[in-house]
């Protein structure tokens, strides 16, 4: 998939680009980018 990050914030680009990612992994993606401060 694909998606156009372009105009949206720091957060809204973390959760598009989790959004991407296999079901398997988006819940530790979310983790770590919570870890980050990024969502």
């Amino acid at each position: 998939g694909s998606v156009n990050l372009k105009g949206l914030s720091s957060t809204e680009r973390a959760l598009s680009i989790i959004e991407l990612a296999h079901p398997n992994f988006r819940q530790q993606l979310r983790v770590d980018a919570k870890k980050m401060h990024l969502i």
